[in-house]
C-alpha cells in the first residue's frame, strides 16, 4: 500500500461504514437507481421517507456532512464507489468518464472528505471519531 493511500485508509474505512448505514436504510421505498440519485443529491437522511431511518451515529453524520459538502462530479463518484462496490470500470462507465479520470476523482474526493473530518477533529479538542 502506498503512502497516499495509507493516508486515507481512516477515510476509506469512515465511507465504508457511512455506506454500511445507508444501505440499513435502503428499503426506503425507492428503486436502486432512484436511491442513488436521491443520495448524491441529499445524503441518505435527505433521501429518506417518511418512516424509521436507522439512527445516524456522529461519525457517519460527519462523514454524511463531508461527502454532501463534495461538488457533484465528486458525490457521484464517492456515492457509486461505496454503495456499489463494482469494478471501477463499470463504475467509470456508468459515471460516463474513463477508468483514469474516476480514480483522480475518487483519491481527490477522499482527500476533500478526509480534510473535513481532519478539520472536525481539529476544532473538537482533538475528540476522536472512530470507524466501527
Amino acid at each position: 500500500m502506498s503512502g497516499k493511500t495509507r493516508e486515507l485508509a481512516h477515510v476509506d474505512a469512515l465511507l465504508e461504514q457511512w455506506a454500511r448505514w445507508g444501505k440499513q436504510g435502503s428499503g426506503l421505498g425507492f428503486p436502486a437507481i432512484t436511491l442513488l440519485g436521491k443520495v448524491m443529491e441529499q445524503g441518505f437522511a435527505g433521501a429518506a421517507q417518511p418512516g424509521p431511518v436507522p439512527e445516524m451515529d456522529e461519525t457517519v453524520q460527519i462523514t454524511e456532512r463531508a461527502v454532501l459538502r463534495l461538488k457533484e462530479i465528486r458525490r457521484r463518484v464517492i456515492v457509486k464507489h461505496y454503495l456499489y462496490w463494482q469494478p471501477i470500470e463499470v463504475s467509470a462507465r456508468y459515471c460516463h468518464m474513463s477508468p483514469g479520470r474516476f480514480r483522480t476523482i475518487l483519491h481527490d474526493a477522499r482527500r476533500q472528505i478526509a480534510d473535513y473530518v481532519d478539520g472536525y477533529y481539529d476544532s473538537n479538542n482533538g475528540r476522536l471519531i472512530s470507524a466501527a
